[in-house]
């Protein structure tokens, strides 16, 4: 039985905006003059045809990439001027879920929090009972279905103290269960002050007052 999870609130309100972001892969120009702000409490969906750009878009806001140009802001500050305390705030999931497949999910879990800046907000085994994967805790990675390793991976992004949560397709191999499961992570992790920038083929509802979305344009080539 999954348990019933409330997450802490954050102490402090926060902005996350992006301005007259493009983005440029190759001879294709992904997109340009992007723009959106966010406030604490809140969850932003990237929507958009195959090759729009979402995944990039992702990419750029958690560091993995550089923009042509354009300017994130957390907090009203460029975050070239102070990349410790903006990727000290980012949590980012994407396609690939980082499981070593010869550790058990509570190894890869451990392990995982040890890389965090900031203490996991809850333990390991929590986690795993909130997602309903306890009893698969000492298991080898390897031996487990897609479905079930996309949850570990969500109770990594759980157990993390970021305030910015950045996920690509999180719904992906889930069942209904485990999407159930993610829209209440999700929404509390917005309840408790946090921001989500998402991207989803499965509609997930967190209720409109949270939500927002991006519509991304086809690209094009240059």
């Amino acid at each position: 039985m999954p348990l019933i999870y409330n997450k802490p609130s954050f102490s402090n309100e926060v902005t996350f905006e992006i301005s007259n972001l493009e983005c440029v892969r190759g001879y294709t120009q992904l997109f340009t003059a992007l723009n959106f702000k966010m406030e604490s409490a809140s969850a932003l969906q990237l929507m958009g045809a195959n090759g729009s750009g979402k995944t990039s878009l992702l990419r750029i806001l958690a560091g993995l990439s550089q923009p042509e140009r354009g300017t994130i802001s957390w907090n009203g500050n460029n975050i070239t001027d102070n990349p410790f305390e903006y990727f000290a705030s980012v949590n980012y999931l994407g396609h690939k879920i980082a499981l070593k497949d010869n550790l058990s999910p509570g190894e890869n879990l451990s392990f995982l929090g040890s890389l965090d800046h900031y203490k996991p907000t809850i333990s390991v085994a929590q986690s795993l009972q909130i997602m309903a994967v306890m009893a698969l805790a000492d298991s080898p990675c390897f031996q487990l279905s897609a479905g079930q390793r996309q949850r570990i991976a969500l109770a990594r992004v759980l157990r993390s103290n970021a305030q910015l949560w950045l996920l690509d397709e999180p719904a992906t191999t889930l069942d209904s269960e485990g999407i159930a499961l993610l829209q209440k992570i999700m929404l509390s992790h917005i309840n408790s002050g946090g921001v989500i920038v998402y991207t989803s083929h499965q509609a997930l509802n967190f209720g409109n007052e949270f939500h927002q979305q991006l519509h991304l344009r086809q690209s094009i080539a240059l």
